[in-house]
């Protein structure tokens, strides 16, 4: 098979597994925390090889989707993905953005979000808020 369709092939079963993951996830079949099935037992199932499988996790473990354990498995992140400074860079650098703006950026969005959130939120969540807050360290 040429060099090209082979890369071509293989972005498609990776996207079939992300796309796979994701659909599990959007149904609620997998909540955060969950673990998937053991990896040759879920290549079966999609059909695919495990090299291709292991490509989509690794692909979602990238975005922050999935927590992968070496020796324990394979589970849905539980909480929000975590990017580092080094990401955030790496993305910067990528487009073209300076360290000021993607600083600008992030006040702009988080002032807005925190607004959002005094808007929006639950009475439960004001009172979990508020037992958080004896434990914070002025700035």
């Amino acid at each position: 098979m040429p060099r090209a369709k082979e890369e071509e092939r293989n972005t498609h079963l990776t996207m079939q597994v992300v796309n796979h993951i994701r659909s599990l996830i959007e149904s609620g079949t997998l909540q955060p925390g969950d673990k998937i099935p053991p990896e040759r037992e879920f290549a079966r199932s999609l059909k695919i090889s495990r090299a291709s499988l292991r490509t989509g996790i690794g692909y979602m473990a990238a975005m922050g989707v999935m927590k992968i354990r070496h020796g324990v498995g394979t589970f849905v992140a539980d909480g929000p993905p975590q990017f580092g400074t080094a990401s955030l860079s790496l993305i910067g650098a990528l487009h073209g953005f300076q360290s000021w703006q993607m600083f600008e950026s992030r006040i702009i969005l988080e002032s807005h979000l925190a607004a959002l959130a005094a808007e929006r939120g639950k009475q439960e969540q004001f009172a979990a808020l508020a037992m958080k807050l004896p434990t914070c360290s002025p700035p």
